[in-house]
């Protein structure tokens, strides 16, 4: 392979913006197991299962807003006993992608897109005439992963020691030092 070469995207989620129709479209991702060993790889966990997304595009001013979930099934370690720990993921989200670059021009002159900057999330931008929301579902995935997996049953030792005797203690044999005159 090449160093110049661009590695494909982990699944097929790209769309042409120039011909998204007037009332919008479904996309529907479905995954193959390449697919699911590449993400397993990405997200650093024992396995995904199962992975799938739907998402509704609807064109804007500017730009695409995306609604949709996505489902998937995933393993992962247990932290304290190292056993496999199974997720169910189904997790909605919501997006507005504009046209342009971070800088806040847009390609077209004239184009007017209400952003509102108390929401949630800021706009993510897209440059050229397609759009691949590859990244888009692989960051929802992400988010969605429990990081402290734990086993129903795991339980950490109890690691809470019992305070030491004063005879025991390290600072017994320095309590003679102490004056008396406070």
């Amino acid at each position: 392979m090449s160093a110049n070469k661009k590695e494909a995207p982990i699944v097929d989620a790209a769309v042409r913006f120039d011909n998204l129709p007037a009332r919008g479209r479904a996309l529907e991702v479905k995954s193959t197991p390449e697919q699911r060993a590449r993400m397993t790889e990405r997200l650093n966990i024992e396995s995904v299962e199962a992975f799938s997304a739907h998402l509704d595009l609807l064109p804007i001013r500017g730009g695409i807003q995306v609604k949709g979930y996505l489902d998937a099934e995933i393993t992962q370690l247990c932290v304290v006993t190292f056993v496999p720990v199974h997720q169910n993921i189904h997790e909605e989200m919501q997006r507005i992608f504009l046209h342009g670059d971070e800088s806040g021009e847009v390609a077209a002159p004239g184009v007017e897109v209400f952003v509102d900057l108390e929401g949630d999330d800021l706009p993510d931008y897209f440059g050229g005439q397609e759009v691949d929301f590859t990244d888009f579902l692989m960051e929802h995935l992400a988010l969605a992963i429990d990081p402290y997996p734990r086993a129903p049953d795991a339980a950490l030792p109890d690691m809470a020691a019992e305070a030491p005797e004063e005879s025991t203690s390290p600072f017994a044999s320095l309590k003679h030092l102490k004056s008396t005159r406070d």
